[in-house]
């Protein structure tokens, strides 16, 4: 895997810092485990000096002076004027020192001399570019596969949505993450799926998605099976189209048979598919198109 982008010039450092002071840009701190039960903190920069940052922070209830000298990953977000997105950032660097003012807890950190280019991969989402994904297969659950008499075998229903209905234009991929995936159906396929199957997908209904990523760090393309249910529906999305948030619960992996077994998703991140979505990410940057 490719190395992440990184920024070193230090104007640029001290022009991006200044941007989310004044954007009042949400800090992310991740926390080492070892370090504390929560897993990370939500803050906003207060202050820059020569030397450094300092963070003023929620959901703290008490001083949090014992992380002095620990180690912490920050991520932030900075509007970009030119390409009208926002860019993500990231570094890691000790605590310096904790200050309490009225009332809240504030974590001093030493300033960066780089930064790196990219979000939390487990939050991050990516619009996938064309050719990104490479074969797509959708069923409801529990309706995915029917046994053959005549080979006395299970074998794979054709599924309700295909990378044919993609190519015709009927349905595309929004965007994608480790925890899930945005899909837009056309109100013709919505009107087919709705006359075969005598009801609408609402949140809550459970799918199985088949997906072929592309990946030019691997010799093959990365392939997953994933279970999801439905988060949520957007109808009336350019032109009657409606947008449907999948939540990944489970994935799948083929065992010595054959055999796909199923786990729980944990911590709301397939990383396979996460690590994926960063490496695009870092590509479509590199490439100008983010």
């Amino acid at each position: 895997m490719a190395s992440a982008l990184s920024i070193a010039n230090p104007e640029t450092i001290q022009d991006l810092l200044q941007d989310a002071l004044a954007q009042r840009s949400k800090f992310f701190i991740c926390l080492p485990r070892e370090m504390s039960s929560l897993q990370e903190l939500c803050g906003v920069l207060q202050e820059i000096t020569d030397r450094y940052l300092t963070i003023e922070v929620s959901g703290l209830r008490s001083d949090p002076f014992s992380w002095v000298s620990q180690s912490v990953t920050c991520y932030f977000s900075v509007r970009d004027q030119v390409r009208k997105t926002d860019i993500f950032y990231n570094f890691t660097l000790p605590i310096h020192d904790t200050v309490v003012r009225r009332g809240d807890y504030n974590l001093v950190l030493e300033r960066p001399v780089r930064l790196k280019i990219g979000q939390r991969r487990s939050s991050l989402r990516l619009e996938p570019a064309s050719g990104d994904i490479l074969g797509f297969s959708l069923w409801e659950e529990g309706v995915v596969a029917s046994r053959c008499p005549q080979m006395d075998r299970v074998k794979l229903r054709e599924p309700l949505i295909a990378q044919e209905h993609a190519a015709k234009g009927m349905a595309a991929c929004r965007n994608i993450s480790a925890g899930g995936i945005g899909l837009r159906l056309s109100s013709k396929l919505q009107s087919t799926l709705h006359h075969e199957l005598q009801r609408e997908w609402a949140r809550g209904t459970r799918l199985v998605l088949w997906l072929a990523l592309a990946d030019t760090a691997r010799t093959n393309h990365l392939t997953c099976w994933v279970k999801g249910r439905i988060r949520y529906r957007l109808d009336g999305y350019l032109e009657n189209d409606t947008v449907f948030g999948i939540e990944f619960t489970e994935h799948g992996k083929k065992d010595h048979r054959g055999k796909v077994a199923w786990h729980p998703v944990k911590e709301n991140a397939i990383q396979d598919v996460g690590a994926w979505v960063y490496q695009r990410y870092l590509e479509q940057f590199r490439r100008g198109i983010l």
